[in-house]
């Protein structure tokens, strides 16, 4: 009984690990994309707004799975940086 039951801690462990190394290369491509929101939120850079859209668009290439989650963020990140050259000049 107790063969079985380390088996299965095993393989859940292993399946724990896997998941988490393909899921944290999309979530620091998200955090980083955050990062550039706020930069160009409060200072007004155009760049930053550019940056964070395509560290979204990344992150979904990473894992496609979870695009739902970052698809409109990415959007309006690229609206953003359309809608900031026509505010600033």
């Amino acid at each position: 009984g107790s063969s079985l039951t380390s088996g299965g801690n095993d393989a859940e462990t292993i399946g724990a690990g896997l998941a988490t190394m393909m899921v944290i290369p999309h979530f620091v491509m998200v955090l980083v994309a955050v990062i550039f929101n706020w930069l160009g939120f409060f200072f007004k850079f155009r760049w930053a707004a550019l940056v964070s859209g395509i560290c979204y668009a990344v992150s979904m290439a990473l894992f496609i799975v979870y695009f739902m989650f970052v698809i409109i963020q990415m959007i309006l990140s690229f609206i953003a940086f359309a809608k900031m050259k026509k505010a600033i000049e």
